[in-house]
């Protein structure tokens, strides 16, 4: 397993350069100072800065995926790649398991991702660009996922199709987790209430 702080600076922060004007003491320019900064890609309000991040999840979820994922030897699974750090997250944690990431849209700071996991050497990682609502899941992953993360379509019609897509597919005392369970999104808020009220007694909730 790959430690956490290993990655936390890659998904977290980023790095440019910044080039301030040095002038001597009549204020005749000179030349310009190159220096390297490092800035946060963490904001107060939301958690995460929307133009910079690699990973859509405020650090508190991170740690909490990267616990949850470190404990399982087998498939995991997370619906909604977005920029990918999700994904390396996953990957890096469960090295024993198989990962995939299921989306059909992937973003440009995908490659920074796919990058950084051959630098580590993090080789049980797949992407499949599909629609998470339609994949012939027997044929792609199986019929045995361990944890399902499901961060797709948030309306309540997309959540919903995933979950009927996806359920059946996740093993006996296998985990599933949604993303963005908050008022900004009510369809996850009812989808996982539904899920709770038909399932009553079958789930254990955290």
């Amino acid at each position: 397993m790959i430690p956490l702080e290993k990655i936390w600076d890659f998904l977290f922060y980023r790095r440019e350069w910044s080039f301030a004007p040095i002038y001597d003491e009549n204020g005749k320019f000179i030349k310009y100072k190159k220096t390297l900064k490092t800035i946060s890609c963490l904001d107060a309000e939301r958690g995460i800065d929307q133009r910079t991040q690699r990973i859509r999840q405020h650090s508190n979820e991170a740690i909490l995926l990267w616990t949850l994922a470190r404990n399982i030897s087998g498939i995991i699974v997370e619906i909604g790649v977005a920029f990918g750090g999700t994904s390396l997250l996953l990957a890096a944690a469960s090295p024993k398991s198989k990962v995939y990431g299921i989306d059909r849209k992937i973003r440009l700071q995908f490659d920074d991702v796919k990058l950084e996991m051959k630098n580590l050497n993090i080789n049980n990682y797949t992407l499949i660009e599909n629609d998470s609502t339609t994949l012939n899941i027997k044929d792609y992953i199986g019929n045995n996922i361990d944890f399902l993360f499901i961060d797709g379509n948030h309306s309540f019609e997309g959540c919903n199709n995933d979950i009927k897509h996806w359920w059946s597919y996740v093993r006996m005392n296998g985990l599933v987790a949604f993303h963005d369970f908050n008022t900004g999104h009510p369809g996850v808020i009812q989808n996982v209430h539904n899920l709770l009220s038909e399932n009553k007694g079958k789930l254990y909730t955290q």
